[in-house]
């Protein structure tokens, strides 16, 4: 990975630019792609980790993706976003242990004013999945504590600022987190963290991008009720080869905030056999029959985006026979509602921020009020 190689990438991008500026479509109007060069550092948050960071983070995205045109109501209430899919490849600081990774994405990308203004700024969510090359082996690789499998999952938030240099072309400044790991799918799973700054540019293929806003019933509904049975499995250890199902119900209470924007709160009760193996290995801790339960309480904040919403949950432990990981548990969830009552949901499980415990898939049975 050098700059070299990101010119390479920024030519091929500049000639598909000039190849699709030529022919004419029904959606071309709304489209836009963009490249970015990234360059940082890994978070180690192990000294094992840590120990074999031999070079800083370099990288680079490649996005394609359409400008929302006002034609639902959500669009509007997040000041008309961008939704595309991306490709991310990026060195991990050790290319023997850690490797390289190849991300694959779908995004959210919103700015905060006006979109004709000559400068913007906003946030983007990424959420996809990584193949990383370097993982895990006790004979070839034994040092990568980090990762276990070579797919992964793959979530980035980033701060983004923009600067129109052309009716067409943007250059883009910024900086974020990225996050990989299996979710305990397959040991070790300590997954890697790296924090980048970005630039690059993002190029429009209509220098006139307008909104069509329509006449849309408003939703009425003030209160949400949801009730989701999910399910995740498991591994805790590298030692062991066992393997966990972790069973759970939630229920959770929203209040619309504002326009497409819910909060509210969600208490889980998880049935994890792990947890007695866990405390088992641990020859501090005292085993009791109920051990095998946790309850958590999370905050809960909504973004509802026609059939996906994706939902942000920091939260705590109530009970939590096992204590080493620590009182908090965090979700990101990504739920598509395919029935007016019924929904689908993805969700990432963490102790702490950056901790993955297990991915969680769920089914819900939502109404509102």
């Amino acid at each position: 990975m050098n700059l070299r190689f990101f010119f390479h990438i920024t030519v091929l991008f500049t000639a598909i630019c000039s190849t699709l500026s030529a022919q004419s479509s029904s959606w071309k109007n709304r489209l836009y792609v963009d490249a970015n060069y990234h360059y940082g550092f890994l978070m180690p948050h192990r000294d094992y980790i840590s120990f074999f960071v031999r070079e800083h983070i370099q990288g680079f995205q490649v996005n394609a993706g359409l400008f929302t045109n006002g034609r639902k109501n959500w669009h509007k209430s997040y000041n008309y976003p961008q939704l595309g899919i991306g490709w991310h490849h990026s060195g991990l600081a050790n290319h023997d242990v850690y490797g390289t990774m190849n991300a694959i994405y779908g995004y959210v990308d919103r700015y905060y004013l006006n979109r004709k203004r000559r400068f913007n700024f906003g946030n983007k969510l990424s959420l996809g999945g990584a193949f990383i090359n370097k993982k895990f082996d006790l004979e070839t690789n034994g040092t990568n504590l980090a990762i276990g499998s070579k797919l992964n999952a793959y979530v980035s938030y980033s701060f983004e600022s923009s600067f129109r240099i052309s009716p067409n072309i943007d250059m883009k400044l910024g900086a974020g987190i990225t996050h990989v790991s299996n979710g305990s799918f397959r040991q070790p799973n300590k997954g890697l963290n790296f924090l980048t700054s970005f630039t690059g540019f993002s190029y429009s293929f209509n220098k006139n991008i307008s909104v069509e806003p329509l006449e849309l019933e408003e939703d009425s509904s003030k209160h949400q009720f949801l009730v989701v049975a999910c399910l995740g499995y498991k591994q805790i250890s590298r030692k062991y080869d066992n393997s966990y199902l972790v069973e759970g119900i939630s229920g959770e209470y929203a209040h619309v905030i504002n326009g497409n924007s819910w909060g509210g709160a969600a208490i889980t009760i998880y049935h994890d056999p792990s947890l007695k193996k866990e405390i088992w290995m641990d020859d501090t801790i005292r085993s009791k029959f109920n051990d095998n339960i946790r309850v958590a309480l999370n905050l809960s904040y909504e973004l509802k985006m026609g059939h996906i919403s994706y939902v942000f949950q920091p939260g705590v432990y109530l009970k939590n026979s096992y204590k080493k990981p620590g009182v908090i548990s965090n979700r990101l969830s990504v739920r598509y509602q395919f029935t007016d009552r019924m929904c689908a949901s993805f969700t990432i499980k963490a102790h702490w921020f950056a901790i993955a415990d297990f991915f969680e898939w769920g089914i819900g049975y939502r109404w509102e009020k």
